[in-house]
């Protein structure tokens, strides 16, 4: 599971990851890995993001320097992804 990290809004939660894109805008849609009981935040990343990661069908050292990815608790997260564009 993540590791704990401080929150200004939620003191502690669980750490997720986001890129910038979804971080100033959560109201688009979201391209990450299915949620699991084992990984209920996984990585998330926008369309523009998703461009980069289907070129090599993965992150990697050759498309990961292109993606500015941010630091959320799970809260921040959830929060964040209930504003999700269905």
């Amino acid at each position: 599971m993540s590791d704990q990290v401080k929150c200004d809004t939620h003191e502690f939660g669980k750490e997720t990851w986001v890129c910038e894109h979804l971080l100033d805008n959560p109201n688009q849609e979201w391209f990450s890995s299915p949620i699991t009981d084992e990984n209920p935040w996984p990585d998330a990343w926008c369309k523009l993001c998703d461009q980069e990661y289907l070129k090599y069908g993965e992150w990697n050292d050759s498309n990961a320097e292109s993606i500015n990815i941010k630091l959320l608790c799970h809260q921040c997260y959830e929060f964040k992804r209930s504003q999700e564009i269905q």
